[in-house]
Formats: structure tokens, C-alpha cells, sequence
């Protein structure tokens, strides 16, 4: 009985994410409920990822770079890009590498392809390009740069958390460079 219910809700929540009848961060939240009202896992389970120092930690990065957003920092990179993009393909990549790669080793990758992302769009308006030239690329030196220290991706955070939780300690911020 236990795995059929298990089951019904993970569909339900799969259909609920297709479909999008609500946002997914509130199906994700009722699905952790109905889970603790079907008595499928205690509450002390349900809401135990909430004090994991990886959630908090990811949580403050998204913080931060609505913060940076808020600023108008953002436009110092908006305007970097349209002085050195130039014309060339080529060219373009390798600036948005040189200003997104090194950010994305602070702030988490995610974070930073969601607030690069209408500067980048914008760019290419702008320069009269196809969004998909430079939007893959924009992913890639996001992913790269943020394995350039432990808080630049969410899966670094938690290899580091797994990895005290085991008993061999943290990571140091650049143990992966």
C-alpha cells in the first residue's frame, strides 16, 4: 500500500510539473505535505532539507544575485559586452567567457545564467545574432566556471556537505581547481 501511494503522489506531482496547474515551487511544497499527511514520512523528514547548510547555502546565492541584479551592476556587464562582443561569433563567446566564467566561480551557476540571461538576449537583439549562438555557450562557461570553486555550483555545496556528513570534511573553497 505504502509504494502504491508513494507512486500516486510522484505521478501526480509529475503531471502537476507538465501540466503546470500550479508553480512548480508550489507542488514541490504540497508534495512534501500530502507525503507528511499520508504519513509516508515524518515531519521531521519532510522539512529536513530545509536545515541541510547545502539548501541554506544555495538559497544565499540566489539571495545575492538579486541583490547584484538590484544594483544595476548588471549593467556595467551589459555594456562590457556590447564594447568588446564585437562582431565575430568568436569574439563574442570568448568576452561573455571572460566576464560570466569568473562570476560564476562566486555565485552560483544558476543563479548567474538567470540574471545573464535578458543581458545576453538583449545583446543579441542588439547586435542583430541568433539567441542560440550564444546562449548554449553562455550555459557551458557557466557549468565550467562554477567548478572553479566549491560554492560556484549547488552540486559542489552538497558533495561538500555529503562529503562532512560521511565524516571526511568540508571542502575548501578552491579544492576542486
Amino acid at each position: 500500500m505504502t509504494i502504491f501511494l508513494t507512486l500516486s503522489v510522484v505521478v501526480l506531482a509529475l503531471i502537476s510539473f507538465i501540466r503546470e496547474w500550479m508553480p512548480v515551487d508550489i507542488t514541490a511544497i504540497a508534495v512534501m505535505v500530502l507525503l507528511m499527511l499520508l504519513k509516508l514520512v515524518t515531519p521531521e523528514q519532510g522539512i529536513s532539507g530545509f536545515g541541510n547548510p547545502a539548501t541554506i547555502t544555495v538559497m544565499a546565492m540566489f539571495i545575492l544575485s538579486a541583490g547584484i541584479a538590484r544594483t544595476g551592476a548588471l549593467q556595467i556587464v551589459n555594456d562590457l559586452l556590447l564594447k568588446w562582443g564585437g562582431k565575430e561569433s568568436t569574439q563574442q563567446i570568448f568576452t561573455m567567457g571572460i566576464i560570466a566564467g569568473p562570476i560564476t566561480g562566486f555565485i552560483n551557476n544558476t543563479a548567474v545564467v538567470a540574471v545573464l540571461l535578458p543581458i545576453v538576449e538583449d545583446w543579441c537583439r542588439k547586435q542583430s545574432i541568433s539567441p542560440s549562438r550564444l546562449l548554449m555557450p553562455l550555459s557551458f562557461v557557466t557549468i565550467l566556471g562554477g567548478m572553479i570553486t566549491t560554492i560556484g555550483t549547488s552540486t559542489n555545496v552538497l558533495a561538500s556537505g555529503l562529503s562532512k556528513q560521511l565524516g571526511y570534511g568540508d571542502f575548501s573553497l578552491f579544492q576542486f581547481t
